[in-house]
């Protein structure tokens, strides 16, 4: 099983797409399943539901974050991190149109029409889990 796989996994587990994401990049940085999984908590759905970047973007560049920031270097890594970022969301905007959650799904997920829409359309399966996969492989391309 690669990575996105694993993803997929465990956000099909009852992960969110930031958690899992985060959390199989952060195995060869290091860091916790359980540190990974508290840090993006707050992330999935596009940072708690308000449907912003999506959480399976914001844990890849957590993910980056996490690589390639150095504290005794902060200015120089951070335009680093910074790069990292912005190619991982240019690729990732330029497979699926756009990083934004909200843009992604279509719908109001903090509406009740939009958790039902959410689930009569599959939309987890249907939509959800390619931009965990995705997220995870261009992620790893720039780690």
């Amino acid at each position: 099983m690669n990575k996105g796989e694993k993803a997929v996994y465990e956000f099909n587990d009852g992960n969110n797409c930031a958690q899992a994401t985060l959390s199989v990049l952060a195995e060869q940085l290091n860091i916790s399943h359980e540190i990974a999984h508290k840090v993006a908590s707050g992330f999935g759905g596009g940072f708690g539901r308000m449907q912003e970047i999506c959480g399976a973007v914001s844990g890849a560049c957590m993910a980056l974050g996490l690589r390639y920031f150095n504290e005794s270097d902060a200015s120089d890594s951070r335009e680093l991190v910074y790069k990292k970022v912005q190619d991982l969301m240019k690729k990732f905007s330029e497979t699926h149109g756009t990083c934004n959650c909200s843009k992604l799904l279509g719908i109001d997920l903090l509406s009740n029409e939009g958790q039902a829409a959410f689930k009569d359309q599959n939309m987890k399966e249907n939509k959800c889990c390619k931009y965990v996969k995705d997220a995870v492989a261009i992620a790893e391309s720039l780690l």
